[in-house]
């Protein structure tokens, strides 16, 4: 899967007054790629520069909570549960993670981005949701994006969908054994809050009544660096 990688960026102080409900699409620009003749080894340069941009405006870093590129490696920018300074509305950096793709309006999202993109977004928790021209007026995310988006952002064949939880009514008819089998698939996965938290209920000795759907939620959402690389 995706490699997930921390540049060590440097932020000042940045706010964690987010209530995200989804992820927002953006594009870097003007093309970096001159043709999409791309080189993986200017990545990092790329998304140093723009938190050097972005810091040099006064801000607290870099505004997006992740960059992914075409070559599929996924940036860690102001990252989970910390606000961004990208969506361009105070609804938009309240409500949505913003995830920027390395690249330019007429640049294609790449086989190997979309993965990315899908694989952030499953680390983040929620779903990719919008583009950025859905909070404000402007030419972001670009065509290629927009078209994803409207295709209904399909992920390349192998890559995880972003964690949903288990309905009430599946919570309630579960026997212990299908409780055990999804803690075997989860240790399988690494997920180790998750298998606490189903470890905690099967000790309870039956599933009825037990409606803690957003503790699952949040069990699903809590998903590490290393449980992303290698999947």
């Amino acid at each position: 899967m995706s490699d997930l990688v921390d540049l060590g960026l440097s932020f000042r102080s940045v706010s964690t007054n987010i209530t995200p409900e989804g992820v927002t699409a953006h594009y870097g620009g003007p093309s970096p790629w001159r043709g999409f003749r791309t080189d993986h080894n200017r990545c990092p340069a790329i998304v140093r520069s723009w938190h050097a941009y972005h810091l040099s405006k006064g801000w607290s870093g870099l505004a997006y909570s992740a960059v992914v590129c075409p070559h599929g490696t996924i940036y860690k920018g102001r990252w989970k549960g910390k606000r961004t300074a990208a969506n361009g509305t105070n609804p938009g950096n309240q409500r949505s993670y913003a995830v920027c793709y390395l690249a330019g309006d007429d640049d294609p999202v790449t086989e190997p981005a979309k993965r990315a993109f899908h694989d952030a977004a499953h680390a983040l928790g929620q779903p990719l949701r919008w583009n950025h021209a859905e909070w404000k007026s402007t030419s972001c995310a670009g065509d290629p994006i927009r078209a994803w988006q409207r295709a209904g952002w399909p992920p390349p064949a192998g890559t995880n969908p972003t964690p949903q939880p288990p309905s009430k009514d599946w919570f309630d008819m579960a026997t212990k054994e299908e409780l055990r089998q999804v803690v075997r698939e989860e240790t399988e996965r690494g997920s180790n809050r998750t298998i606490e938290f189903l470890v905690a209920f099967i000790a309870d000795n039956a599933a009825t009544g037990f409606h803690k759907v957003a503790e699952w939620t949040k069990a699903m959402s809590d998903l590490t660096v290393t449980q992303i690389k290698g999947r």
